[in-house]
């Protein structure tokens, strides 16, 4: 018996081996590239690549269907991404200039997709119409001098072949004109807190930036010469010169749709243009002086300044419970929650207003956030599907809220307008054991991860999986047959000490 036992078990080893291959496999998920790790596919191999920043509203839109098309890739080809805030260098060296950016690598060629960003299309792309497009050979790593003078200086080419005039204009700048005194630079650098209340009164004409942007850097030097030459429009009136740093600003950044950098766009009269030209100071001085008459103007955006101190309570997971008391009800007053997730432009959106209610409900009501990306368990306990999600805590009872998010309409509900709803009881505080496979799943998701990120497009990674399996078959089965072995020799024990008694 114990002899057949443990040939069933040996046969166990080789197909834990394959199944753990199988299961790693089938859970593909989208790799996120850094360094040189792109290079992987210089000569051969398929990789599917989206280039991204992450305070881009497109990208996070696309973010559910990418990790859908990681998980239901064709064989062979890897689904990944590069954020280009960290990844620099590589987004440069592959001209990405707007975002979310689509690139198929095959074979040592560069297919670019463009398109609508569903599913279907991004896999119907990648298994036959790249063939469609032309494509362009993979990048070579340029020197490293050429990589990191714009992050060193930001210096252009242009400006390099300038010379010594151009150092020494760019002292004169700096250090004034025979005076001493450093000239103080014309361009108004706006931001979240400030800029509707500026850009209300007069023509503005704002680059939209970020700090790593070496086309940002580039023109920097001739958007104060412009600032300087005090431009004015069609119409006479002064062209003020600002700028925005989208990496710092997000709410400006998602209200605009800021998808390429740097952007242009003239602010007047609660219409906005976006300049599509060469960036010199000549082509600017004749964009805002009527040129702007040709392209098509949209509505300025509203955005919300924050103003005053923010009395949104922040909670997460170790003190949720304690300080909301939800479950019990008890003394801590009535809570309305908001849980949100830092990608997710809706709630981009409902941040000032949700600050503005927080402001206003301040002593009678506690308003609150949850950043349910971080505090899982808590988005668990209370089924959060989507953001941004509102929830009213009052008596051990729960209210969710599904009403438009103005102010009023918030404030409204939190001061009775939930009572013409039935509640919900709160969900009870996740036990130990809840807490546990909770943790189980986060540390199985993570090493899923690590795994395949180890495996991809690496065969050695593969062979060491497989070998990682059937060491990890093998152990399970030896343990299974030991634990066998003493159950049986109990039970024989058992049969014999019964069989002298009787």
């Amino acid at each position: 018996m114990i002899r057949k036992g443990h040939s069933t078990f040996l046969g166990i080893p080789p197909l834990l081996a394959v199944l753990g291959v199988l299961f790693f496999v089938a859970s593909a998920d989208v790799v996120d590239l850094s360094g040189n790790d792109i290079d992987r596919w210089s000569h051969s191999g398929s990789a599917f690549v989206k280039f991204y920043a992450s305070w881009c509203s497109h990208c996070k839109q696309l973010e559910p269907a990418w990790n859908h098309l990681g998980e239901t890739a064709p064989p062979g080809v890897t689904i990944a991404r590069v954020d280009c805030q960290q990844e620099k260098s590589a987004c440069a060296r592959f001209g990405v200039k707007g975002y979310p950016s689509l690139k198929l690598i095959k074979e040592g060629q560069v297919y670019s997709f463009y398109g609508r960003r569903d599913p279907d299309k991004l896999r119907e792309f990648i298994l036959s119409k790249y063939e469609t497009i032309k494509p362009e050979p993979f990048p070579a790593v340029p020197p490293s001098s050429a990589t990191d003078a714009p992050a060193n200086g930001g210096a252009s080419k242009e400006k390099s072949a300038q010379g010594e005039g151009s150092n020494k204009k760019e002292t004169d700048k700096e250090t004034g004109t025979g005076g001493g005194q450093p000239i103080k630079s014309r361009v108004a650098e706006l931001g979240d807190g400030n800029f509707t209340s500026v850009i209300s009164t007069g023509v503005w004409f704002i680059k939209f930036y970020a700090p790593w942007c070496g086309h940002c850097k580039a023109m920097e030097a001739a958007w104060e010469d412009f600032a300087l030459l005090h431009p004015t429009d069609g119409k006479g009136r002064r062209v003020m010169i600002g700028q925005v740093d989208v990496t710092a600003n997000d709410e400006i950044a998602t209200a605009f749709d800021i998808r390429g950098l740097p952007t242009l766009k003239l602010l007047m009269d609660g219409n906005m243009y976006d300049h599509v030209g060469t960036r010199a100071t000549e082509e600017w001085a004749r964009f805002v002086d009527g040129g702007y008459l040709q392209t098509r103007s949209e509505k300025i955006p509203l955005v919300h300044e924050h103003k005053g101190p923010d009395h949104t309570i922040l909670l997460d997971d170790s003190n949720f419970e304690h300080l909301t008391q939800a479950a019990t009800g008890a003394t801590t007053g009535d809570w309305f929650v908001l849980f949100f997730a830092p990608w997710c432009g809706h709630c981009k959106k409902l941040a000032p207003v949700w600050r503005s209610v927080a402001a206003s409900l301040k002593g009678r009501i506690n308003v609150a956030k949850v950043d349910a990306t971080t505090s899982t368990e808590t988005a668990e306990r209370f089924g959060i599907k989507a953001f941004p999600s509102l929830i009213f805590l009052r008596h051990g009872k729960m209210y969710s809220y599904e009403g438009p998010r103005s102010a009023s309409a918030l404030e409204a509900f939190a001061e009775g307008g939930y009572e013409g709803l039935e509640p919900s009881p709160v969900p009870p505080v996740p036990s130990l054991v809840s807490k546990t496979f909770s943790a189980a799943r986060v540390f199985v998701s993570e090493t899923q991860t690590r795994l395949l990120e180890f495996c991809h497009g690496s065969p050695s990674g593969a062979i060491a999986l497989c070998v990682i399996g059937f060491i990890g078959g093998i152990s399970i089965a030896l343990i299974l047959q030991t634990r066998t072995q003493q159950q049986r020799k109990r039970i024989d024990e058992k049969m014999q000490r019964e069989k002298k008694k009787s």
